[in-house]
């Protein structure tokens, strides 16, 4: 699993987020996306689409986890871990 810095959001944002998972664990593979940390803050949908409450305030940070998980049941998920702060 890989660990990124922390990255800006906006109250009331929504926006499609974007995976870049390499190497992918195989050609026909889908992404998931879990909110670790901030459930109270942020959602993130089936398909990426992250919106973080009108509520939000500066300083108030989630944690976003992306995983690729293959077709494939024997071959293993490749994640990644994200920060982000409000602003």
């Amino acid at each position: 699993m890989e660990y990124f810095r922390s990255l800006i959001a906006k109250a009331g944002q929504k926006v499609q987020l974007v995976a870049d998972i390499y190497p992918l664990p195989a050609s026909n593979y889908h992404y998931v996306w879990t909110v670790l940390k901030g459930k109270n803050i942020a959602k993130v949908d089936e398909n990426g689409i992250l919106t973080v409450s009108k509520k939000a305030m500066p300083g108030d940070s989630f944690r976003i986890k992306t995983t690729a998980v293959a077709e494939d049941p024997f071959i293993r998920p490749k994640a990644t871990i994200v920060d982000y702060l409000v602003q």
